[in-house]
């Protein structure tokens, strides 16, 4: 999360840091269902999804939304809160 934080849309090398970020937050989430099949569509469609992500990043003139999202989904999750992490993702 501190890392993802840190990052600006401007840098074309802190775009595809938010990337890989972004998948990796998103791939830890997935990866406590268990649910291996989930999982992998999941994965397939990230895979798919990237470049728009990407491209969606370098549009914006920062990233303070997606950071501010990413953190209250974060912290639903820290405390145990399934019902309130899926709503803010829900909303993300």
């Amino acid at each position: 999360m501190d890392r993802m934080e840190k990052l600006r849309p401007e840098s074309n090398e802190d775009l595809v840091n938010f990337s890989a970020l972004n998948r990796a937050f998103h791939e830890r989430l997935f990866a406590v269902s268990k649910r291996e099949m989930m999982c992998n569509l999941l994965s397939n469609l990230q895979n798919s999804a990237e470049r728009y992500v990407r491209m969606g990043a370098g549009l914006v003139s920062d990233l303070s939304e997606a950071h501010k999202e990413h953190r209250l989904i974060f912290d639903a999750f820290a405390r145990g809160d399934a019902e309130d992490a899926g709503r803010k993702s829900r909303i993300h």
